[in-house]
């Protein structure tokens, strides 16, 4: 948290937007590479993070601790991006095919290290990939993280951990390994 922030806070706490917009830029490119890795597409991403961006700054004064300001605004997106997930489920089982107007960019060959992350981050079951996008992405840690999707922090760590070795291993191999949910 940068000096200023407390400052910023309790200006858009009283309604500057300006002072919100400075908040906003703090975070705006770990907020977008979290919703992008988690909802697959630009423009999936683009529309959740202007949507939290909207929704935070009209609950601000609802934000009771002003160095929590970073995971309250991760708490918003995962919410928004599991609306998002929702409505894409939808769409696409009630859209034709050929209406879906996919390009040829959707189907690029994945030709470096970035590319091969972000598939092996797609495989991963949707929990599994928001624990690794909020450790890895959004930096917070066990605890914070526990706090955001409402879970036991022991119980994520060790998931987390786990992914994260499932992850290394499909990337080392190369393989085409299955990233599948822990069986308990």
């Amino acid at each position: 948290m940068t000096t200023d922030m407390p400052k910023w806070i309790a200006a858009a706490r009283q309604g500057d937007a300006r002072a919100f917009g400075r908040l906003y830029e703090t975070i705006y490119a770990d907020l977008y590479r979290y919703a992008l890795y988690r909802l697959g597409s630009r423009e999936e991403a683009e529309d959740a993070v202007q949507e939290t961006a909207l929704e935070a700054f009209r609950g601000i004064r609802s934000l009771q601790k002003p160095e929590a300001f970073r995971s309250w605004m991760f708490t918003i997106l995962s919410a928004r991006c599991n609306r998002h997930i929702t409505l894409l489920i939808q769409r696409r089982a009630e859209t034709p095919v050929e209406e879906l107007n996919l390009s040829a960019e959707d189907f690029a060959p994945d030709t470096d290290d970035a590319c091969r992350l972000r598939a092996a981050i797609a495989a991963l079951p949707d929990e599994d990939r928001q624990l690794v996008l909020l450790s890895v992405v959004g930096g917070f840690s066990g605890k914070e993280i526990a706090a955001i999707l409402q879970r036991p922090p022991g119980t994520l760590r060790s998931r987390l951990h786990r992914t994260l070795k499932k992850l290394r291993t499909v990337l080392e191999n190369e393989t085409d390994a299955v990233l599948t949910p822990d069986k308990k």
